[in-house]
């Protein structure tokens, strides 16, 4: 298991850890890689809550909504993050793309 997740992390985010080890990940992308993991597919909207909650709680380090949409965006151009093809609904009611941890 990596140094980026704990025992108790889900398997996606364990395996996200040993793979962010070895490719040298900085640590911002790898809490949004990891957050992205522990919650399964989602758009940003709901990545940036439960990223939130996670800093609420200590478990990640705060990062702006703008800053995780960009790490995001950097994590889907190395192919950590794919785009599922699956889209919801925002409260705003716009389509959000839904994303999830690549497989490798």
């Amino acid at each position: 298991m990596g140094a980026l997740a704990r025992s108790t992390d889900p398997e996606t985010s364990q395996l996200a850890a040993e793979l962010l080890d070895a490719e040298h990940i900085r640590k911002s992308q790898a809490a949004v890689l990891r957050v992205l993991g522990s919650i399964g597919p989602s758009s940003d909207h709901g990545l940036i809550e439960a990223y939130g909650q996670l800093a609420a709680d200590g478990i990640v380090r705060p990062q702006s909504p703008s800053g995780i949409r960009t790490r995001r965006k950097e994590l889907t151009v190395r192919g950590r993050v794919l785009d599922t093809g699956h889209r919801e609904r925002t409260p705003s009611g716009r389509q959000a793309i839904v994303w999830a941890v690549a497989a490798r």
